[in-house]
C-alpha cells in the first residue's frame, strides 16, 4: 500500500492540495457571480494577489434592489456549489 500524505513528495503533495483549494475558492466565487446575474443584479469578479496568496473576490453591486427572497439565492449559491464537490 502507499501511502501518499507521508512521502518524500509531501511538498507535492501540499502544492496540489493548495492547487485544489484555489479550484473551490474559483468555482464558490463563480456561483454567486452566476446567481447575482441570473436574478438581475450587477457583480464584477476579480483575481487578485494579496501578499503571497491569490484572492478571488465577487462584488456585488445593486442588491438592495433585488429583492429579499432572491438575495438568499445570491448568498446560498456559493454554498450549494460547495456541497456540490
Amino acid at each position: 500500500m502507499i501511502d501518499y500524505f507521508w512521502t518524500s513528495d509531501l511538498f507535492a503533495v501540499v502544492l496540489a492540495i493548495v492547487g485544489l483549494n484555489y479550484v473551490f475558492i474559483f468555482f464558490h466565487e463563480m456561483a454567486h457571480f452566476v446567481a447575482i446575474k441570473a436574478v438581475g443584479g450587477e457583480a464584477k469578479m476579480s483575481i487578485d494577489r494579496r501578499f503571497l496568496s491569490i484572492v478571488v473576490a465577487t462584488d456585488l453591486y445593486h442588491l438592495g434592489l433585488v429583492s429579499k427572497a432572491r438575495r438568499y439565492i445570491v448568498y446560498l449559491g456559493g454554498i450549494f456549489v460547495d456541497l456540490f464537490f
